[in-house]
């Protein structure tokens, strides 16, 4: 609506003539000074009111200055806030049934095959802010109870500052006196949590629920297509080998002209990418531009602490796989994973890839 800048403050500082964002009339161009200091503070103020729910004094704002730009014949400018009338009128439109007082955060939970999932709708103002999922390890066997409850005491000591008036809940938790109590005394507030509500807070329970159904409904969707993708990878191995593929990890070796060398490790299970065990190896002590020996040292530093996956992809050719065997054995641990690496190839723009594998 404001056309606030959403890239990096290093990709900010680069820039020397506009992104496609100001192209597309997302942005206004901050960066190569296509609009004043001044004229982008109130951008980013007038943000900052709408999101805490002072409309109305930015209606009224936008009205005036649409008349003064128009009365000094400058018609772009006019324009300009007549679209960010348009835009917030349109929004309050959709919000309209939720305009009334409070500030609460709405959370439900729902738990499917295994999966639960916690729904967090932020209410501010009276208005809905927005909401997000997020997908807690717990035992979905527990009661759904326990669990919202574990979410709670996580949720505001750990990852929010910010507590609402008012926290409504989908199911009553257990301890829901001690934990109110608990929230007071850490945030130095008073808070009521509740379960029965009615009118706009029952539409918004409903609201967070429905989030919580469909972002369970998509994961699940997610998780059935990686276990295809699974199965589909142990039928084009089966030639190769019948260990079950549970654990996948890759290596690739990167540099800067020679310089700068890098080996960096990613991390697929059956459950998705393992980002938490991405990791990078700076490379030290070898010529550069020699990604023989450091595809040696990464691996040795690697599998010298930690156990080999199932499956260990290598980027390149069978030179880079020589080296992974010859590692493997001098840890004499080569027969406790499938070795195979992929390389580029002829064909390799049309999307080929050439595959090596290693049978023991």
């Amino acid at each position: 609506m404001f056309q606030m800048r959403q890239c990096t403050n290093t990709f900010f500082k680069q820039r020397q003539r506009p992104c496609l964002e100001y192209q597309i009339k997302r942005c206004r161009a901050p960066c190569v000074g296509l609009v004043s200091p001044e004229e982008y503070a109130e951008d980013v103020n007038n943000t900052i009111r709408f999101l805490k729910g002072d409309s109305s004094d930015i209606h009224s704002t936008l009205i005036e200055k649409m008349e003064d730009a128009a009365e000094a014949l400058d018609f772009e400018k006019a324009v300009l806030y007549r679209d960010q009338l348009s835009m917030l009128r349109e929004v309050q439109a959709r919000q309209a049934v939720y305009t009334v007082q409070g500030e609460a955060d709405v959370i439900a939970i729902a738990s499917q095959a295994g999966m639960t999932c916690v729904n967090v709708l932020t209410v501010r103002g009276g208005r809905v802010l927005g909401g997000k999922n997020y997908f807690p390890d717990v035992d979905s066997s527990e009661p759904l109870a326990d669990n919202l409850s574990a979410f709670i005491t996580s949720f505001y000591f750990q990852v929010t500052d910010d507590l609402p008036a008012e926290i409504i809940l989908s199911h009553e938790i257990p301890d829901q006196v001690a934990v109110s109590e608990a929230l007071a005394t850490h945030f130095g507030s008073k808070v009521v949590i509740k379960t029965n509500v009615r009118e706009h807070r029952s539409e918004w329970l409903d609201l967070a629920t429905l989030n919580t159904s469909n972002a369970l409904k998509t994961k699940l969707g997610d998780y059935l297509e990686l276990h295809a993708r699974f199965g589909a990878l142990k039928d084009v191995l089966a030639e190769v080998t019948d260990r079950t593929i549970d654990r996948i990890e890759c290596f690739d070796i990167s540099h800067t002209m020679g310089e700068a060398t890098i080996g960096s490790c990613v991390v697929f299970d059956q459950g998705g990418a393992r980002r938490r065990d991405y990791r990078q190896y700076a490379i030290h002590d070898i010529q550069g531009g020699d990604d023989y020996a450091a595809m040696k040292q990464v691996l040795t530093r690697r599998y010298k602490k930690q156990p080999l996956p199932d499956l260990l992809l290598i980027d390149g050719g069978k030179g880079q796989l020589n080296i992974a065997k010859d590692v493997l054995t001098e840890l004499g641990i080569l027969n406790d994973t499938l070795l195979v690496s992929v390389a580029k190839g002829r064909r390799a723009q049309g999307g080929f890839r050439s595959i090596t594998f290693y049978r023991s």
